[in-house]
């Protein structure tokens, strides 16, 4: 509650990545531009009682991300749901937390990303070009520990060259 009364006045969308973020949001009356869920929390199956109603947002979208990776396929859902013009919620078969990593790279200046974060609780962060740098640099080393490639003329599954194209770093 208090974090919402800190939002700036014009702020571009509102997006909420994990279950309990946004079922607590839209408890409070709040529903997300743009939500991410798995069904999950700490890995773990909610109760029905604690998961978001998918029944709430018209336009849906699946998409597979297992635990702990950052598939390009979760970074096409991304980008498409950045251009719907009504709310989106996009199922995550896997899991959704490291999506802000995603989503701090490509999504506009002014855009406002909630999301928990074990042992902080909620973050929000209002997107500005440091936070886009600063998630970009994070891809790229998780990029070289997964794959150990340079990254240098390399495009792993056209991941980094898709997130450089977006960041206009080309």
């Amino acid at each position: 509650s208090a974090m919402l009364e800190s939002l700036p006045a014009n702020h571009g969308a509102l997006i909420a990545v994990g279950d309990v973020t946004v079922k607590g949001l839209m408890d409070m009356g709040i529903q997300p531009d743009i939500a991410f869920i798995d069904g999950q929390t700490k890995r773990t199956e909610l109760a029905d009682e604690y998961k978001v109603n998918p029944d709430q947002y018209s336009v849906r979208r699946t998409v597979k991300n297992p635990p702990s990776i950052l598939t390009p396929e979760l970074l096409d859902v991304i980008q498409w749901s950045l251009i719907q013009e009504e709310p989106v919620l996009v199922e995550v078969d896997g899991e959704e937390d490291l999506a802000p990593m995603y989503l701090l790279a490509t999504a506009p200046l002014g855009t406002i990303i909630v999301y928990g974060q074990p042992r902080k609780g909620v973050v929000m962060r209002v997107l500005d070009i440091e936070a886009k740098h600063r998630s970009n640099r994070r891809i790229k080393i998780l990029i070289r520990q997964w794959h150990h490639l340079p990254l240098i003329g390399f495009c792993w599954m056209n991941l980094f060259c898709t997130s450089l194209r977006i960041l206009h770093l080309r």
